[in-house]
């Protein structure tokens, strides 16, 4: 989010110039105490001078008062509506405080008044960005790129974004402008991962993605008590495995763990407590910890999602054999139909970066449950609160979510088929190698690659993506004609 600090000086100002002057230098120079006296002088002298008011405004929201800033950037347009910084800037306080549509508003009118301002192209873009709006941010950041070519951040967020739209090939072409210009910048590498990875570009896109490691919002620094794992022999020791990011991403990747025994002594994995039961399933452990239990002595650490690129993974060797977790078998899932039993899952963790685009609502789902002749069972484990009341009222839907994601195995070994948003629950249909429909966002997560309709990692999964962004109805009108086709026995 980049601050304008607004005109200092204009013909009209007259005596006041000089203190407006001093005023904002010493905002420009941090400080903010004798600023905001500076700013407060300015007004004594010349009230609802627009310059001044915005500059309060500005060190108020420096100082973290966002209600003082907010009433002086409101007094600033009043006596100055067309102040293209002080839509800026108030732009982005409404932005900080989650009014999306009403700074977009502000940034798209400043923009209006200056084509070429190119903080304000910035900051709506990344409102976009961060909105899933990714269309609408890509032109916006074309222009920043091209007022400012040597702004290195805004051809990596130009690249994250087109890449989240679906176009790797172009990503790809700015996240190497950004490495021209700033060589060695670990979020590219760790973009650029993502991009080739989507394009199936698996040996280089493995590689790349260990630069994840060197970035703490996405690896949290950690102290081992040994070194990396770089893929050799390890017999007569012990490596531990340690799992990062989403269940779901854990499940998809322990399929490397017999790969990993076999090139050495003992296995222990370290997961999230929901995981350890399921996981002492998994062939080639030898032992499972939960997160946050003592862990045993060991001679080696890797993280579960550098296995591919220590192990060097192609598509074509991603270990595709399901399923490879194996817990115990039950047939106790009480019946209220006598054909086929279908479990649902359709929202993922809310914290996901894009899980506003990835999950749905159960009431898109609901002409799927028009279907006669079936079982429905919701495997939702954290029912999200605009779908509670919806549920409630569904008496076909047999609520089954299961304790932890062993249970959840239990009962999805009982169905015939799991239909699912991208989510860990998909993931564990397919580990199991239960026939899973997956349905996807239309720029979906890089491991379900641009426009397969299988997918490479589990071989009884199908892939439903959307055709327009955040259209789910049209993906549900196709699930349920396939399901009435499958269900007749077509």
């Amino acid at each position: 989010m980049i601050v304008d600090v607004g005109p200092s000086n204009s013909a009209c100002l007259s005596s006041v110039e000089p203190l407006l002057l001093q005023a904002a230098e010493l905002l420009r120079l941090g400080r903010l105490d004798q600023a905001k006296v500076a700013f407060s002088d300015c007004l004594r002298l010349r009230p609802n001078l627009p310059a001044a008011l915005e500059g309060l405004a500005n060190t108020y929201l420096r100082l973290g008062n966002s209600r003082a800033a907010g009433h002086f950037f409101q007094a600033a347009l009043r006596q100055d509506p067309n102040r293209p910084t002080a839509l800026n800037n108030y732009g982005n306080l409404l932005a900080r405080d989650g009014k999306n549509g009403e700074a977009a508003a502000l940034y798209q009118k400043a923009i209006a008044l200056d084509a070429d301002y190119v903080d304000c192209h910035f900051n709506l873009a990344n409102l976009y960005g961060r909105t899933g709006c990714f269309e609408q941010a890509i032109p916006h950041y074309r222009k920043v790129v091209a007022l400012k070519p040597s702004l290195s951040e805004a051809w990596d967020n130009l690249g994250n974004v087109l890449n989240d739209n679906g176009e790797p090939e172009e990503a790809l072409f700015c996240l190497d402008r950004v490495l021209e210009l700033k060589p060695g910048w670990v979020q590219a590498e760790w973009n650029r991962s993502l991009a080739f990875l989507k394009l199936g570009r698996m040996a280089e896109g493995w590689q790349a993605y260990e630069a994840r490691l060197q970035i703490a919002a996405l690896t949290p620094p950690r102290a081992f008590d040994a070194p990396h794992w770089d893929g050799r022999p390890f017999l007569g020791q012990t490596l531990l495995i340690t799992t990062e990011q989403g269940l779901g991403d854990a499940i998809q990747f322990i399929r490397y763990a017999p790969h990993v025994k076999a090139l050495g002594g003992a296995v222990v994995v370290e997961c999230q407590p929901s995981l350890e039961r399921l996981f002492q399933t998994a062939a080639g452990i030898d032992q499972v910890v939960a997160r946050g239990q003592a862990l045993p002595h060991y001679h080696w650490h890797v993280s579960v999602m550098s296995l591919p690129a220590t192990l060097a993974s192609s598509v074509g060797e991603i270990p595709g054999r399901t399923p490879y977790l194996w817990p115990d078998r039950r047939s106790d899932l009480a019946c209220k139909e006598t054909g086929p039993r279908i479990g649902l899952a359709w929202a993922g963790n809310p914290i996901h970066r894009h899980d506003r685009l990835r999950s749905c609502r159960f009431a898109d789902l609901a002409s799927l449950l028009e279907v006669e002749g079936i079982h429905w069972v919701s495997l939702q484990k954290n029912v999200p609160q605009q779908d509670a009341v919806d549920l409630s009222c569904c008496p076909r839907l047999t609520h089954l979510p299961g304790n932890d994601l062993y249970e959840a195995a239990q009962i999805v070994q009982q169905l015939d088929l799991v239909i699912s948003v991208d989510t860990a629950l998909a993931h564990l249909a397919g580990a199991l190698n239960v026939p899973v429909w997956i349905l996807l966002a239309k720029n979906s997560d890089w491991r379900w690659l641009l426009d397969a309709d299988r997918s490479v990692w589990y071989s009884s999964a199908r892939l439903f993506r959307q055709s327009q962004p955040r259209d789910w109805a049209e993906v549900i009108v196709r699930v349920c004609e396939e399901l009435k086709r499958v269900t007749s026995g077509e």
